[in-house]
């Protein structure tokens, strides 16, 4: 039995043909902009990057922003999401936003490294998420080159790694207790 390209279910009466192989209807729906295109000469990378466009911006139209920590993090509390929109100073890489359920969250840290140059001491600062899926993981840079450790911007820079690791175990706590609650 053949399975989707795209979400690996079994594909058995309505499949769809591509160069790779066969999608399953409700995908075919989203890679063919609600049945307006063919597909038969795309590749399962092309596939690939219009079905993960199509989900960004359903999450992007869901996403209401309740609160933010500067421009690193977008919280969405009435659907318990949050966006990284990874601007390209405080990724690592260039992605679009990203969004994540709080309860995907496992933890989250700051980084920090110090080297000493001459006769002071500098750093950087990350904060690095951690999800349930131990593949996953995301970075945030709030100091990418080097800096001296006792100046104002590395302190204002630590205080917002403390506060966005502070904020999402909050978070994450009251969403942890609500599903407690629920059950």
């Amino acid at each position: 039995m053949t399975s989707c390209l795209i979400c690996d279910r079994p594909v058995r009466f309505f499949k769809f043909k591509c160069q790779n192989g066969c999608v399953c209807k409700k995908c075919y729906e989203v890679v063919s902009l609600n049945f307006t295109q063919i597909i038969t000469d795309k590749n399962e990378a092309e596939l690939l990057r219009i079905y993960t466009a199509a989900q960004a911006e359903e999450h992007q139209a869901a996403f209401d922003i309740t609160r933010r920590i500067n421009q690193f993090i977008l919280f969405d509390d009435l659907r318990q999401l949050i966006c990284l929109p990874n601007h390209p100073n405080y990724a690592h890489s260039a992605l679009g936003p990203e969004y994540y359920s709080l309860s995907d969250v496992k933890n989250c840290k700051k980084i920090e490294v110090k080297t000493k140059k001459d006769d002071k001491v500098l750093g950087t600062i990350k904060v690095l998420i951690e999800f349930v899926d131990s593949q996953l993981k995301r970075e945030i840079w709030l100091l990418k080159k080097p800096i001296a450790c006792d100046s104002l911007p590395y302190q204002t820079m630590r205080g917002l790694a403390e506060k966005i690791v502070q904020e999402l175990a909050n978070t994450n706590e009251r969403v942890k207790e609500s599903d407690r609650i629920v059950k």
